[in-house]
């Protein structure tokens, strides 16, 4: 049985919201790390540029105030992943919705916060940063696990699925 997008086999919907809280708990981890080893090395202040094709930003930033957002999206992301791993045993398209969304936007912010400051701390200027790229990279490493996870496992899965 072959997984469309629109009608996920069960595994597919239980593999993603198990990938999704991976995801997270890498995020926790990259947070500690930033917290403790990072955060002190940076300015207390400091520009992370968001450059995009048609319009770029600059996001004014202290290091205790992106630590804070960093722990605040990975609390939300946790409930979110959870509530996935139980929905996703009833199959329900929620729960792989919301794996999805978690593995696109988890592992973008994980880019988006490590390249911002490793691009701060290794510039001469200390000021200016561009984060995009490496958003984009977190989107496309999510999207690879969320694309490739459920074609590993569909052998394993399928006895599951039959049963």
């Amino acid at each position: 049985m072959q997984s469309r997008i629109d009608r996920p086999s069960p595994t597919t919907v239980r593999t993603v919201a198990w990938i999704s809280v991976a995801f997270v708990v890498i995020l926790a981890l990259v947070e500690v790390y930033y917290a403790t080893v990072l955060a002190p090395r940076l300015p207390a202040s400091f520009e992370i540029a968001v450059i995009g094709q048609r319009q770029s930003g600059v996001i004014d930033a202290t290091p205790g105030g992106l630590a804070l957002f960093g722990y605040l999206f990975a609390g939300a992301a946790f409930v979110a992943a959870i509530a996935g791993v139980v929905l996703s045993r009833s199959g329900s398209n929620t729960a792989y919705a919301v794996g999805v969304l978690i593995s696109l936007f988890v592992p973008a912010y994980i880019g988006f916060l490590l390249g911002a400051v490793g691009t701060i701390l290794t510039s001469d200027a200390s000021r200016t940063s561009g984060a995009s790229i490496y958003a984009g990279v977190g989107v496309a490493i999510g999207f690879l696990a969320v694309y490739v996870a459920p074609r590993l496992r569909r052998d394993s899965g399928a006895a599951a699925d039959a049963g």
